[in-house]
């Protein structure tokens, strides 16, 4: 309650199925963009294993990424030009 009044929105404003997940680099992610060329995102096709993402139990294969450091990733290019 107290958040929700500092911030005005609720500590977990995100859809169902969605979570935030916090990982120190080296990540041990192997990212594809969900629609090559288009910015769609991108979902994870493999764990390195040993890895902090394989270790930490909390980011599996086909999970899509839909923000980073609290920003929203969604509709951006996966590679910069």
């Amino acid at each position: 309650e107290a958040f929700e009044k500092k911030y005005g929105y609720p500590p977990n404003d995100m859809k169902e199925g969605v979570y935030e997940v916090i990982l120190r680099k080296p990540l041990g992610i192997v990212f594809e963009e969900v629609e090559p060329g288009a910015p769609q995102g991108v979902r994870v096709v493999e764990l390195v294993e040993g890895g902090n993402a394989e270790t930490s139990g909390k980011v599996a294969p086909g999970d899509l990424l839909v923000g980073v450091t609290g920003i929203r990733v969604g509709d951006v290019k996966f590679q910069r030009e």
